[in-house]
């Protein structure tokens, strides 16, 4: 349980932009090649539920564009006001 918790506060404190706790190692690792591990590894079952092209683009998407925890922080760090950090938020989920 104590691992779990390590690896959730890991995973928020850092996100893609750091390391993740590594399943198979219990090492930090890259976050890319974390995922593209648990990608491997969960292929064919992605395959037989006809979701694996979905999952490919969202997981390109997500290195192609970034998260919205790190587009905040930036913005955060551009600003330092909360108020354009929200405003943002606000107005990506309008569109």
């Amino acid at each position: 349980m104590e691992l779990l918790r390590l690896a959730a506060w890991r995973a928020g404190r850092s996100g893609l932009d750091g390391d993740l706790v590594d399943p198979r190692t219990l090492l930090p690792a890259p976050a890319r090649t974390v995922l593209d591990a648990l990608l491997a590894h969960v292929h064919d079952a992605l395959e037989d539920a006809g979701e694996l092209t979905e999952v490919h683009q969202l997981h390109e998407a997500l290195w192609r564009d970034g998260t919205g925890a790190a587009r905040q922080r930036s913005i955060y760090g551009r600003t330092g006001t909360l108020a354009d950090v929200v405003a943002d938020s606000v107005r990506r989920t309008q569109n």
